[in-house]
């Protein structure tokens, strides 16, 4: 048994001329002997490689309106950060990411007529860009899983799919286990099924959809973990195709600092964990109870980036690289890089 007097004495750096790089070997020289990690690279050595692309994609003028509209009412919240309710500033977190995925998950961002159009792929970038990449995928036979955090965003994918007649199955934390099975049984047997729809929480663990070749991270979680599991339920043992994964992210909003914030993370993970060949879920929780510190500098940044006008901050763009028109990003699938993949894309069908 470990004693705690023991353990704090392992890692004091009081009168000591120790650096961290010493009680870092220290803790790998610990943990060594109890941790083990079996990478698919090593079970697996024909398993073909996972390839990761992040899109940037603006806001669409209605997303703009209620970007600001969110930071406008908080103000004063924002302002007295430091010593607000730590529910409530999470809570103003999710009001902008929401507005990042789509407008339409706020009540009464729709407008009559109250029907299935154009308008509901417009009204958000995301869907713009995920529009030209199911357009381009689904004829060359790619199947595609759709991982968000929102079941309330997988209702607007599946109107969507309905819009676009793409066939699709969707699995969330209300599904049965009886037509989880199902769903996933018939896209597995089913080539005819373009999309597979999942929330991150509920299907990134324990299923196998390696018929699908395509992984859309539509929202990015937290914990970055999650997603790479996500990526998993098709990059796994019997996949004979190159998986592509996009993760999808609105340009100058807080997706890009929780996308910063994940990065770190995984940063951690390689300097404690992979370095000393330790199990990745080791450092997990030690990562999750940062989510609140990076709350606050996340929404910190936000109200530093806008401009104080009567107590209404005006929203603007990181430095003018990104516009709020989204004919403007339109350019985004003619730069090489995408050129590039969609000729990989042929190769690998």
């Amino acid at each position: 048994m470990l004693a705690a007097a023991q353990f704090d004495e392992w890692f004091n750096l009081e009168g000591t001329e120790a650096q961290p790089a010493d009680v870092l070997a220290q803790l790998h020289k610990i943990l060594r002997p109890f941790l083990l990690r079996r990478l698919k690279a090593e079970v697996e050595k024909d398993l073909p490689a996972k390839k990761e692309i992040k899109l940037l994609i603006g806001m669409s003028e209605m997303q703009t309106v209620w970007y600001a509209s969110v930071l406008s009412k908080n103000i004063d919240v924002l302002n007295a950060m430091m010593g607000g309710s730590r529910t409530r500033m999470l809570n103003i977190l999710m009001q902008l990411r929401k507005c990042a995925n789509h407008p339409y998950l706020f009540e009464g961002a729709e407008q009559p007529p109250f029907t299935t159009d154009e308008r509901l792929i417009q009204n958000s970038g995301k869907m713009v860009l995920l529009d030209k990449l199911l357009r381009r995928l689904q004829p060359k036979g790619h199947r595609v899983l759709i991982f968000s955090q929102m079941t309330r965003m997988l209702d607007i994918l599946e109107e969507y799919c309905a819009l676009r007649s793409f066939s699709y199955r969707r699995l969330d934390g209300g599904v049965s286990a009886d037509e989880r099975q199902q769903a996933m049984l018939e896209f597995n047997s089913d080539a005819s099924i373009d999309v597979f729809l999942l929330s991150t929480r509920a299907g990134g663990q324990g299923i196998n959809l390696q018929a699908a070749d395509t992984c859309i991270i539509f929202d990015s979680d937290w914990n970055p973990h999650m997603d790479l599991q996500a990526q998993d339920r098709c990059h796994r043992i019997g996949q004979k195709k190159v998986v592509m994964v996009y993760r999808l992210a609105t340009a100058a909003t807080v997706e890009e600092k929780v996308l910063n914030a994940a990065k770190q993370k995984l940063k951690l993970e390689q300097l404690k964990v992979t370095r000393c060949e330790a199990n990745q879920l080791f450092i997990q929780q030690l990562k999750e109870h940062q989510d609140a510190l990076d709350a606050i500098a996340i929404l910190r940044t936000e109200l530093d980036r806008t401009e104080a006008a009567g107590q209404a901050p005006v929203f603007a763009q990181t430095e003018g690289k990104f516009t709020n028109k989204l004919s403007e990003y339109e350019h985004l699938f003619e730069v090489n890089a995408m050129k590039e993949f969609f000729q990989a894309g042929e190769d690998v069908q």
